[in-house]
């Protein structure tokens, strides 16, 4: 199975004030842990086999749900690689969010400036041999709500682990733009000569303002998927 490597990266704050040289060294360790994660984060155990719906809530315990990575802005919300788990208001000052973002550390607090990227995750489905990608919210500590659900296409088999769809189409998640923002998309399953998949067919990011998972016009923006890690 393609090993795919989309994972949560949660930054720890300490109830005390924790000094700008912690944050940075936290910000360094995120790219390691991004490169060096061996988990297949689309093997989902999907202990119910009922139809989604948008809206409906599911228990933590329901699902192995997936963190998802978003390492670009959202609006007025701006990533920052110091705080890589976090989309911020840029309108605010470099004070009010270094105060705004060690006051997260509750995992019960919110804040209209900040988005938790923590707070959304995924899972990909092989429903009756099409799959689906859900897109989930934290509804609380222990449950998840359904806010969006993206029909990728048919798959090749029923196999519940099946990311290879009709027509020699496979579901990659390590695609960027010339900014080197991250999305996933759908790509011919064959790789030319600089490494890359040869045809990107469809490319999507999640909106995490709207809620949704958003398909990118690949007319406006060249999208490029690479295979991925143990896929060379």
């Amino acid at each position: 199975m393609k090993k795919i490597f989309l994972l949560i990266v949660v930054l720890l704050f300490s109830c005390g004030k924790k000094s700008q040289n912690e944050i940075n060294k936290t910000s360094n360790e995120y790219d390691t842990l991004k490169k060096n994660s061996s988990i297949d984060s689309l093997e989902v155990t999907n202990k119910k086999k009922e139809d989604f719906k948008i809206g409906k809530i599911y228990k933590d315990s329901d699902f192995n749900v997936v963190g998802i990575y978003v390492n670009y802005s959202n609006g007025k919300y701006k990533f920052e690689k110091e705080y890589p788990d976090f989309l911020i208001d840029s309108t605010i000052t470099e004070e009010e969010k270094y105060q705004k973002i060690l006051s997260l550390n509750n995992e019960k607090t919110s804040d209209q400036n900040v988005i938790k990227i923590r707070d959304f995750g995924l899972l990909n489905i092989n429903h009756k041999g099409t799959l689906l990608t859900i897109f989930l919210k934290k509804e609380k500590a222990d449950k998840w709500k359904v806010i969006d659900i993206l029909d990728i296409g048919k798959t090749i088999n029923m196999d519940e682990y099946q990311y290879k769809m009709e027509g020699n189409q496979y579901l990659s998640f390590d695609c960027y733009n010339s900014k080197h923002n991250q999305y996933f998309g759908v790509v011919i399953d064959k790789i030319n000569s600089s490494g890359k998949y040869e045809k990107v067919l469809k490319a999507y990011k999640f909106d995490l303002i709207n809620e949704k998972i958003v398909e990118i016009d690949l007319k406006k923006e060249k999208v490029e998927c690479f295979p991925e890690i143990g896929d060379e």
